[in-house]
This record gives C-alpha cells, structure tokens and sequence, in this order.
C-alpha cells in the first residue's frame, strides 16, 4: 500500500485529499485525517447564520500593477483580481485568489482561483504564456491550444477542463 511505503521510506503522512472512495473507518485504520480540499471546505457563516462568499469573507482587495513584469518576478493578490498594465515576461509569475487580467502579453506563469475559485478567469491580450492555471488546474506552453496562442484570448474553467476562447 501507498502509505506503508512512504512510512518505510521515513515519509510521514497524515491526510489524504481527494480520497472520496474510502470510508472514516479506513481512514481511521491508516491513522489518516480527511482534508477538504479549498473549493470543498465550508465558507464561513456570518453572525446572522448566511453563508458568505469567499470574497466576502475575505474582504476582496483587487490588485493592479502600472508596469511590465519583468523575469524572476511573482505578483500576488492575496484577496482578489489582479490586473497587470503591461505584459507579464517570461520567467515571471502572476498569481491571484481571483481572475487575472494582463494587458498586454502574457509569456510567464499566470495562476488565477489560487484558494480554490472555479469562477476565476484569466484574460490576456496576446496567449504566449508557459502555464496557464485556473484553481489547481492546469496547461502548459506545450499543452495551449494552437487557435488561442498569440491572441487576446479568455481562459477559464468548464466542466473541469481549462477552456481558451479567442476574444474578438
């Protein structure tokens, strides 16, 4: 089994993710805890018992950055949207708890749902990118479709597949 393997190998584990297909009491057994996953995990409720979206619950700050990323850059925006006034280099990151929108070219990485939002989006004027992801999934440079690549193009999740659909 996986686990007497890993604990053989000195590797502690002590939760699974994604494990839907085994029961408590296995879990229990291999000394394993549940974790929900981000997009699983219950939103918080707000004193009056409603449940709150996660940009409500966060207190949604949006980014915006007036200048080219350059290579070996990381822009966050811990809370929100992040837009980039400029392109986004090769070697550079982009990553947001909400949508990404590049100005300009994007060529580096660009994570957009970083807590788990499926409804976050990435948009772009030019496709060049060397990984596109979306809440956990993902494509790189080699896996883009050819029909988006160099143009301004929309990026976003359905039915668990990133789909890109060229804009104008």
């Amino acid at each position: 089994m996986l686990v007497a393997n890993l604990r053989r190998r000195k590797l502690r584990v002590f939760g699974v993710q994604g494990g839907g297909q085994l029961s408590e009491d296995a879990l229990q057994e291999l000394g394993l805890i549940a974790v929900p996953a981000g997009k699983d995990a219950p939103l918080p409720n707000d004193n009056r018992g409603h449940r709150r979206s996660r940009a409500e619950s966060l207190g949604s700050r949006n980014k915006v950055v007036h200048a080219p990323v350059r290579s070996g850059q990381m822009i966050v925006s811990e809370h929100g949207d992040l837009t980039v006034i400029g392109s986004v280099a090769s070697g550079a990151e982009v990553v947001a708890s909400g949508s990404i929108h590049v100005y300009g070219a994007l060529r580096g990485r660009a994570m957009a749902g970083a807590h788990g939002d499926e409804s976050a989006r990435i948009f772009c004027r030019c496709l060049e990118a060397e990984l596109v992801a979306i809440a956990g999934l993902y494509q790189t440079s080699e896996t883009l479709e050819d029909a988006a690549r160099e143009r301004c193009t929309h990026v976003y999740l359905e039915d668990d597949r990133l789909r890109m659909e060229v804009i104008g």
